[in-house]
């Protein structure tokens, strides 16, 4: 075992992070500007079938990409 040296902790192993502080600043950008607006109305939806929820969901979902 080794002694981390930014953390007072014992680290096992060499593992490197798959993720890099840069990618991780995209994915955060992209995941902010995307829950400012809402991709459907908010609220508990009930349908008959699976079949209509999917056509419900579909149309939310293309009524939001043409708004942008």
């Amino acid at each position: 075992m080794r002694k981390s040296k930014n953390w007072k902790m014992k680290v096992v192993g060499d593992r490197v992070p798959a993720v890099s502080l840069a990618d991780f600043d995209v994915l955060q950008k992209t995941v902010e500007a995307l829950s400012k607006k809402p991709v459907g109305p908010r609220g508990v939806f009930r349908f008959r079938t699976f079949e209509e929820a999917n056509a419900w969901k579909m149309k939310m979902l293309a009524r939001a990409a043409s708004r942008r």
